[in-house]
């Protein structure tokens, strides 16, 4: 009678071959080419297509993408072991055409991660990956029955402790982690590692190295994220921005004599290293290999202000006199050499490159970098605006509408930096990311949390239904209302009414899945 139980699990993992082999197939696509910013090169061809693959990983990372790579097709094996078990083919044959599959399947995948920018086809991973797969096939052949056991092992001390107690001890123990992970994850947005040491440089960096071939005639820096009202206000204007708002900490018109105005505290006046610089008669500086301009000393009190409040918006009026700069060319940089800076507005190609230095993107900016791909499309002049609140980053070209943005939101950190590991890596703000990061945050969070709200209120509703009601729904609720509440707070921002929304609907949909579960296998025991 003992093993009837595993038995019945055995069966299960069976049936559950097609499940198991879709979800491993859905996890390493996942896995490997997110976040889906393809591009094609500009000079593409075969050769460099080869040249792209590495033989191997880096000393430092091998034995964890070892690792990695056996566990990541292991599911994938087991799933199509299941599949092909219930065929006539023999063993080896099994084997062969796992193997076979998986190696055909590993090498799309190396191919395709050469048309991402942050990623790095490397040939041992196919190696390595088919015996992922090759695992999994030994582990259902041979060890299926010993996880059958395991499975209905813990799933019966699981029913023997499943008490209203303990489920609500586990649900606000759960709740109370993810408050802590996801408030911490989100302070590393802030500008609090901003360096006081740096120039303020248009056109270059302050090395000389990164010159910029473009013209500019307005900058502008606030020092917090300008309104809906205020942006649509600077867009009414059709060639120039109006800087005659006091939100401006500084700027920069060079169609004045004295082209740069400031507050009181903040004085920086723009030198150029080289030969005199001086605007054409339109009011239009052109820049270029010679010509740029940076602060005479640090702007340290400009960046002890942004760094203060951890926001900030700048302007720009400008348009580029080449479509194939790389380095990024520097356009407007808060730095002290190409491996150090606050802040950096450059051109690689037709794309704007973005570098913003937090305590997550390191001092360098680069974890990663922003590209708004296809900015600079044509040499017209363009007005841009960036606006940074803390967590929200937006790009507006020419209208007052978003033309790029990213949200710097606890789903977005915890999955690109702890699952995908991603360092000195690029996003490109065009590929659809913001609604991965989002589904998988929220589902991570919210799942768990519904079910266990769902089956303490199952548990209670049998002997007080009205009760039961109000726990699954002040369960479903409060926490997505309490965690946004929080992430608002220290954003400083207000709460963001769609995260809200996304974290009720996840909620409510493992209620729903769980007591509908909860509900038919009483009948079926009754």
């Amino acid at each position: 009678m003992s093993d009837r139980p595993q038995l019945n699990w055995n069966h299960r993992l069976e049936k559950a071959a097609l499940p198991i082999f879709i979800g491993g197939f859905l996890f390493v696509a996942i896995a490997t080419l997110f976040p889906f910013d393809f591009y094609l090169p500009d000079r593409f061809s075969l050769a460099n297509l080869l040249d792209s693959f590495h033989l191997a990983p880096s000393r430092q990372t091998a034995f964890k993408d070892l690792v990695e790579n056996l566990i990541l097709f292991l599911p994938l094996g087991f799933g199509a072991s299941g599949l092909l078990a219930k065929t006539q083919l023999n063993r080896c044959i099994q084997l062969s055409l796992i193997l076979i599959g998986s190696a055909f399947f590993s090498s799309s995948i190396e191919t395709l991660q050469a048309f991402l920018p942050s990623r790095h086809p490397t040939g041992t991973d196919i190696l390595t990956n088919t015996i992922g797969s090759g695992l999994g096939y030994f582990t259902f052949c041979h060890w299926r029955f010993q996880l059958a056991q395991a499975i209905a092992r813990i799933l019966r001390r699981i029913r023997r402790g499943s008490t209203v107690k303990n489920l609500s001890f586990i649900y606000w123990g759960y709740f109370l982690i993810i408050l802590i992970i996801s408030s911490a994850v989100q302070t590393t947005t802030n500008l609090s590692n901003w360096n006081t040491d740096y120039p303020l440089i248009i056109g270059n960096e302050a090395t000389g190295d990164r010159p910029w071939n473009g013209s500019i005639s307005q900058l502008a820096i606030a020092d917090r994220a300008l309104s809906d009202t205020e942006i649509n206000t600077l867009f009414q204007q059709e060639s120039k921005f109006s800087l005659n708002s006091s939100s401006w900490l500084i700027s920069y018109q060079f169609d004045r004599p004295n082209p740069w105005q400031s507050r009181d505290e903040i004085s920086l006046p723009l030198l150029t290293p080289a030969e005199s610089l001086k605007p054409e008669k339109d009011g239009v500086l052109k820049l270029g290999r010679d010509r740029w301009l940076q602060t005479q000393g640090s702007a340290k009190n400009l960046i002890k202000i942004l760094r203060q409040q951890h926001q900030f918006s700048s302007i720009l009026t400008l348009a580029t006199l080449e479509d194939r700069q790389s380095g990024p060319a520097r356009i407007v940089s808060l730095s002290k050499t190409p491996f150090e800076r606050n802040l950096t507005l450059g051109q690689e190609g037709n794309d704007l490159v973005f570098r913003l230095r937090t305590p997550i993107t390191g001092r360098n900016g680069m974890n990663p970098e922003f590209v708004v791909p296809n900015f600079f499309r044509d040499r017209q002049f363009h007005r841009l605006l960036i606006a940074y609140d803390g967590a929200n980053l937006a790009f507006y070209r020419d209208r007052p509408t978003p033309f790029s943005e990213i949200r710097l939101t606890p789903d977005f950190i915890l999955f690109r930096y702890l699952l995908l590991n991603f360092e000195e890596s690029v996003l490109r703000l065009d590929a659809p990311n913001a609604i991965v990061y989002c589904i998988f945050y929220y589902s991570v969070v919210f799942i768990p949390l519904g079910s266990l709200a769902a089956t303490i209120g199952y548990l209670v509703s049998r002997d007080r239904p009205s009760i039961a009601r109000l726990l699954i729904l002040f369960g479903t609720i409060l926490p997505g209302f309490l965690l946004e509440f929080l992430l608002s707070r220290i954003r400083g921002t207000a709460m963001a009414g769609d995260l809200l929304l996304w974290s009720w609907a996840i909620a409510s949909l493992a209620v729903l899945g769980v007591i509908k579960y909860l509900r038919s296998r009483s009948l079926q025991v009754s």
